[in-house]
């Protein structure tokens, strides 16, 4: 019982938080992208669109392939 207390507490002031100051939030439409089988030396490109359902201003500082 004093867990779920204790959880819910947490739950309400992260939510109390996210809802006064306001934060971004970054949603995919798709999170990967598979080129199946492609020559060597072939130009590959892939646009992820993305969309900040936030509601505050969402800064990307830094990007890195994998």
């Amino acid at each position: 019982m004093k867990n779920t207390l204790f959880f819910s507490i947490i739950a309400a002031a992260l939510l109390f938080h996210a809802t006064c100051f306001g934060e971004p939030r970054i949603d995919f439409n798709e999170t990967s992208h598979n080129f199946g089988a492609v020559r060597a030396g072939s130009t590959l490109k892939h646009i992820f669109r993305f969309r900040n359902t936030g509601s505050s201003t969402l800064k990307i500082e830094k990007v890195e392939t994998g």
